[in-house]
């Protein structure tokens, strides 16, 4: 439970802190990914997220979509989002790995509640993050 009151601790601060109040509507788009085919605690975490971080976008000039579509995680879907969220999923194939590569690699922002890592200790499917094994 503190893990979760953390995370989204962490990401209210980071939301509200990296815009300017001069900046037109919306001053940017967040895009969290999600699945329901995952734990029951897993689903009822995104789903509470979901919820507090839609209640974030009131007010404060920002939008916060969702997508249970791994799928969307394409570069032409992506593209016009300042920060990616993987409330509790990840990449599944090459391909969208590959498009978060060329997103981050351009300046795109990412936030995780998961393991980009999965599988044995040798396994990297994101190569390109910092190794803190």
């Amino acid at each position: 439970m503190r893990s979760i009151i953390r995370f989204l601790g962490l990401i209210a601060i980071l939301l509200a802190g990296s815009t300017s109040s001069r900046a037109q509507f919306p001053r940017f788009k967040v895009l969290g990914f999600y699945s329901t085919t995952v734990e029951t605690s897993h689903v009822e975490f995104a789903n509470d997220a979901i919820k507090f971080f839609k209640a974030l976008t009131e007010g404060n000039g920002f939008v916060f979509d969702t997508t249970s579509n791994m799928a969307d995680l394409n570069s032409a879907k992506i593209k016009d989002y300042q920060l990616l969220v993987w409330i509790n999923d990840f990449p599944h194939d090459q391909a969208q790995r590959d498009a978060f590569q060329n997103y981050m690699e351009n300046g795109g922002g990412w936030l995780a509640n998961c393991k980009p890592e999965t599988g044995q200790p040798t396994e990297r499917p994101l190569p390109f993050l910092p190794d803190r094994r």
